[in-house]
């Protein structure tokens, strides 16, 4: 198995990963505790009423576009926030996941050595006269 990656440098990305995801559910919890409490307001409901009387307009001919009137009574973030809250951490946790991985393979491929790696005088030996074809 190869524990290159638990050297020093190694182990100070995997807790600086773990740092950055668990801020990053944090903040998107305090962040969804925000906005519930704003979007549960009366004005909030308010304003969703009026811009789906406003699609209603625009989907009889009235407006530039043709729109479908949304189905729901309530704002699309408070419903995405309250009750889809599990599936928008999970997304964060895979694309930052995968964001990180791009970051830290570019950082690595631009600070690796260039050129071919030096082999050591034992593995040059013999395997290097074993492949040679005689005249």
């Amino acid at each position: 198995m190869n524990w290159s990656w638990a050297r020093p440098w190694g182990i100070v990305a995997l807790v600086g990963y773990v740092a950055v995801i668990a801020a990053t559910v944090l903040l998107l919890g305090r962040l969804r505790e925000s906005q519930i409490t704003r979007l549960s307001q009366p004005n909030a409901q308010e304003a969703w009423r009026d811009w789906r009387a406003a699609a209603a307009a625009e989907e009889a001919g009235k407006g530039p576009v043709q729109r479908r009137v949304p189905q729901s009574v309530e704002p699309p973030a408070l419903v995405l926030l309250r009750d889809h809250f599990g599936v928008v951490v999970a997304a964060t946790i895979i694309f930052g996941t995968l964001l990180g991985a791009v970051i830290v393979t570019a950082v690595c491929g631009a600070l690796a050595r260039s050129g071919p790696r030096e082999r050591s005088e034992e593995s040059r030996g013999e395997k290097g006269e074993a492949g040679r074809r005689s005249p």
